[in-house]
């Protein structure tokens, strides 16, 4: 492609005759050609952010294959980057009702549930969904898969109750349609299954699961990435209802199968191995674990920035499992770094915010026994949550505000019980974290007390 373009030169009709090339010759994007799409992003990305590319059709669908991509391995923001950029040269082109612009404001709405703006993915996906039912029959496979989507969205974002809602309305919309291993009737079971696990309805779940995996033994390869997923998911909800050995042995068979079909770097096998990784925890295999937590974590450590708080969860659970090793320097040198990352998290509802919460948690009943006192648990998080908690909603306007002060509050807090409770002199490296925590939390924006006047 390089060479192509300095033998044609950046003439307007050169990058757009190689804009129509990349964009028809762009392979499938999944997980299993990932290698393959992976060779082709770097050119793609080159077009369409240069300033001589024409502002083409193809241009914008490329910018959509290029955010398949990223969501393929969750790096949601440079996703929702691409999307935006399409969605809006679309909604400058096109009416309201096209169908692409209708697909790339799906897709965005998804990539916002990646990066944790979950109310915007909602109003986002309920917009096209209405759109889509006026001028689509119920049954159509595209509105189908849109209030697949919100469900997801649903349940994601603590509405497990309306996703189970949507989901049985659509199940029973297609019984007399669609075949029982049909992939778009697994795909809404599975969904399905999810939401029953996350309200506690666990034996409807597990049954659901293994109805699913028992259709897919049958009419998938073994290492088809949707069976996988039903495998690593019933594992999930087998470690939650106490069958620890049943998600052992399922989770190893999954990595087994994925060390063969995926880069060690992909995030589905991460999470697998995270999640075996707290499987062996729970089972009392700390040094396991250990093991695995740190493989995972160095991994994301190399392939993700250094501010990216993606990685916090990991992390979080590291330091859990130094902890109850007895690696209490390890433990809190992994819980200053979650700490040092998340305090610039400030959406309360931003998936990797909780880590964030529970590192502050953490470093402070740690600090606290290794003065030989204690602290109550509870008491500790009581604590924190009402520096964290806001009394009442603020307006929208003072939001932003609002978790900055949040943050400023409890990030001062812990310095001070940090600097209170052990002794300066000996414990320098612990002492001089709790001071950068103080000069932190003295940081409250001026617009605190400047909005409104």
């Amino acid at each position: 492609m390089r060479l192509w373009v300095q033998k044609e030169g950046h003439t307007p009709s050169a990058m757009e005759r190689a804009t129509r090339h990349i964009e028809r010759i762009f392979p499938l994007v999944n997980h299993t050609n990932r290698n393959i799409w992976r060779t082709y992003l770097p050119h793609a990305l080159k077009l369409v952010r240069n300033d001589e590319t024409p502002c083409i059709v193809e241009k914008y669908d490329l910018l959509s294959k290029a955010a398949g991509c990223f969501g393929v391995d969750h790096r949601w923001r440079e996703a929702v980057g691409c999307l935006e950029e399409e969605t809006e040269w679309r909604q400058s082109h096109y009416g309201m009702e096209d169908p692409s612009l209708l697909s790339s404001q799906h897709e965005l709405a998804m990539a916002y549930l990646g990066v944790g703006q979950r109310q915007r993915a909602i109003e986002l996906l309920e917009h096209v969904i209405n759109i889509r039912n006026d001028i689509l029959d119920q049954n159509d496979l595209l509105l189908l898969t849109s209030q697949h989507g919100l469900a997801i969205l649903y349940e994601k974002g603590g509405q497990a109750q309306r996703a189970i809602k949507l989901l049985e309305h659509l199940l029973n919309l297609e019984s007399g349609i669609l075949h029982q291993d049909d992939s778009l009737r697994l795909d809404f079971q599975h969904s399905l299954a999810t939401a029953y696990a996350a309200v506690g309805q666990t034996q409807q779940a597990i049954e659901l699961l293994e109805h699913i995996v028992n259709i897919q033994d049958d009419i998938r390869d073994q290492d088809d990435i949707s069976r996988l997923i039903s495998l690593y998911v019933l594992a999930k909800v087998y470690q939650g209802d106490g069958q620890i050995k049943k998600a052992i042995e399922l989770l190893e068979h999954v990595i087994n199968i994925e060390s063969g079909i995926l880069d060690q770097n992909g995030p589905s096998r991460l999470s697998s191995q995270h999640a075996l990784a707290k499987a062996y925890q729970e089972d009392g295999q700390i040094k396991k674990a250990i093991e695995l937590l740190e493989h995972v974590v160095n991994i994301k450590n190399d392939i993700c920035d250094q501010d990216d708080s993606s990685r916090l969860v990991f992390q979080f659970n590291l330091a859990s499992a130094y902890q109850e090793d007895g690696q209490i320097k390890k433990a809190i040198e992994m819980l200053e770094n979650v700490v040092n990352i998340g305090k610039g998290i400030l959406d309360q509802n931003h998936p990797s915010r909780w880590p964030y919460q529970h590192a502050l948690e953490r470093l402070s009943q740690i600090y606290y026994e290794m003065q030989g006192q204690t602290v109550d648990p509870q008491e500790a998080e009581n604590q924190v949550q009402s520096c964290i908690i806001p009394q009442r909603q603020p307006h929208r306007s003072e939001r932003k505000s609002s978790f900055h002060l949040a943050d400023s509050l409890v990030i001062t807090f812990v310095g001070y019980l940090i600097l209170v409770t052990v002794d300066a002199e000996v414990n320098q490296g612990v002492a001089h974290f709790a001071c950068s925590l103080l000069a932190a939390g003295a940081f409250v924006p001026i617009s605190i007390f400047t909005d409104g006047i």
